[in-house]
């Protein structure tokens, strides 16, 4: 059942700043936002990775870039974090993004326990952002100065009664087409059976209605040309790949041309984005494989897709996300965590991608020989190692093109930092976001 929302609990946020027009690069839409700074991309050496902050907890990045290069980012605080005393970070970049002093910061919103994030860029450069808070969404609107925090207001919204929205997929979760119109996926009951709800905006309001019924902890939407949309999804129990489509009226769930199954296997991690042609791009992790996939047409039937693998996945607990670039180049960020070893690795592909071949790999980003890999068991005492650090590394990778150059970002948890060699006191539980450029 598709439902019309009233005001209430859920929230989102917009940010429609001051820019010219321009395609966007992940997210959907055009145009600059979050204020003036130089025009950003072409070329950049690796490095990092870093924090992009140490003061307060931040997790879940979604990241976009706008029509004149400038990165913007929206991160939560995390669950782990002191309630009252959260804020939601929206970060903003516009050169230098490879290292920490190229970003500036402001805390947006009441983002007490908040912990996941969604981002999409719109037409004329607006940036709409949502998170959750304690199971509720939170939307909000900026027409300019965005680094300020007294210019996003809050628009929530509630569930209906029939309805409990528990969290976003992991994936791109949030898009904006060119005229304006907004489609968000959500985890949660309808009726209190387990469904895949979509949320949707053409301008009168916001509607909920289930897109697929079944647990979806893993999801993703793109644009595809003006007004299409399509998303890719996994079930939590069955086989295959849920996709859906549409090209009109993508607020109705009933608008959408919705197949269970159009891809055969299992996987449990999946990453979509669209090239300026309308063709779609799929990174796969099965716990066995990492694969990429594309369709140009036809995509709700398994024989329309192209599949080639890349390389073994062992884990079953890693991440993956990928773009496009403007010249047409893939890049695909992976993220490998086992008991014992864990690795965030990029490739990329500047044409015929589906051959094996075309990939190049860079070195892992973050070897496990960094710090101690969770879940290893943390000491029973320091040992003298005042710098001893346990670390997950990787969960949640996110990677955005600028120009010739990309930009990976993914969280990294603190489970346990040593505060005493006298005492063998240890604290843990913090959350960063950890970005690194590459070339």
């Amino acid at each position: 059942m598709h439902v019309r929302l009233g005001v209430g609990t859920l929230a989102v946020l917009l940010c429609a700043c001051s820019g010219g027009s321009g395609g966007g690069t992940a997210g959907g839409g055009s145009g600059n936002a979050g204020g003036s700074g130089a025009t950003a991309g072409g070329t950049a050496s690796a490095s990092g990775p870093f924090l992009i902050r140490r003061d307060v907890n931040s997790g879940s990045a979604r990241l976009v870039v706008d029509g004149q290069g400038v990165t913007h980012l929206v991160a939560a605080p995390g669950a782990i974090d002191a309630p009252g005393g959260a804020k939601v970070t929206y970060g903003r970049c516009a050169s230098g993004c490879e290292s920490a002093s190229g970003w500036s910061f402001v805390d947006i919103g009441d983002g007490a326990l908040a912990d996941q994030t969604a981002l999409a860029l719109g037409p004329n450069g607006a940036l709409h952002a949502a998170y959750l808070v304690q199971g509720s969404v939170v939307l909000s609107t900026c027409t300019s100065s965005c680094l300020t925090a007294a210019s996003w207001s809050l628009d929530p919204l509630s569930a209906p009664m029939d309805q409990q929205w528990r969290g976003f997929p992991r994936g791109r979760t949030f898009v904006v087409d060119a005229m304006g119109r907004q489609r968000l996926l959500i985890r949660g009951t309808v009726g209190g059976s387990n469904a895949l709800l979509l949320l949707g905006n053409d301008g009168a309001g916001w509607g909920a209605g289930p897109l697929f019924n079944g647990q979806y902890e893993a999801a993703t939407l793109t644009l595809r040309g003006a007004t299409g949309v399509a998303m890719l999804g996994v079930p939590s129990i069955a086989n295959g790949y849920s996709y859906a489509e549409c090209t009109t009226a993508c607020a109705l769930p009933m608008s959408w041309a919705a197949t269970p199954a159009v891809l055969p296997g299992a996987a449990y991690e999946v990453a979509l984005t669209s090239d300026a042609s309308g063709r779609l791009h799929a990174g796969i992790l099965t716990g066995s494989s990492l694969s990429y996939a594309t369709c140009s047409q036809g995509c709700a039937m398994g024989a329309s897709w192209s599949t080639t693998n890349l390389g073994a996945d062992t884990s079953a607990l890693g991440g993956v996300d990928l773009a496009v670039s403007s010249a047409g180049a893939v890049g695909l960020v992976s993220s490998t965590v086992t008991s014992e070893t864990q690795s965030v690795t990029f490739r990329s592909c500047s044409g015929n991608c589906t051959a094996s071949g075309s990939w190049s790999s860079l070195p892992a980003i973050e070897p496990s020989s960094l710090t101690a890999p969770f879940p290893t068991q943390s000491p029973v005492n320091c040992n003298g190692e005042s710098s001893l650090r346990v670390w997950s590394l990787g969960v949640t990778p996110r990677v955005v093109p600028r120009g010739s150059a990309w930009l990976v970002a993914y969280d990294a948890t603190e489970y346990a930092r040593c505060l005493s060699t006298t005492t063998g006191t240890f604290t843990g539980g913090d959350r960063f976001v950890r970005v690194h450029g590459l070339p």
